[in-house]
């Protein structure tokens, strides 16, 4: 394989993946709000997508812990769509200071446990 074979962007997790991540994520991972799947444009606020825990747009986190054979699921989840919208490119530790978090209660402890094992091995 050359070098910029490896270096191909993958965004999205395979399917096996994103099902094993399904599984565990039955409610939004950061707001705890009940999710629809599959996406519904009619409920679009409702509906899960897939979440990105890091926050830089250049990293292709999925494709190279895909190459190096580390486990997708610890740095992919699923949100809310209104969560993920809000987040955008923060870091989740800035983001948990913006108005939106602090509104619905949405911080450190009382997210996920593999989101704050996630800030605990990459943002603190």
């Amino acid at each position: 394989m050359n070098e910029e074979t490896k270096k191909v962007k993958t965004t999205r997790p395979p399917d096996d993946v994103l099902e094993k991540i399904r599984g565990r994520d039955t409610v939004c991972v950061y707001c705890g709000k009940k999710m629809i799947y599959p996406w519904s444009k009619s409920n679009i606020a409702d509906s899960a997508e897939i979440e990105h825990l890091n926050h830089r747009k250049d990293w292709d986190s999925v494709g190279s812990y895909i190459r190096d054979g580390k486990d997708v699921s610890t740095i992919v989840a699923y949100c809310c769509h209104t969560c993920n919208s809000d987040r955008r490119d923060q870091s989740l530790l800035e983001w948990f200071k913006t108005p939106y978090c602090t509104s619905k209660n949405i911080k450190y402890d009382t997210v996920a446990a593999f989101v704050r094992d996630y800030i605990d091995a990459y943002e603190k």
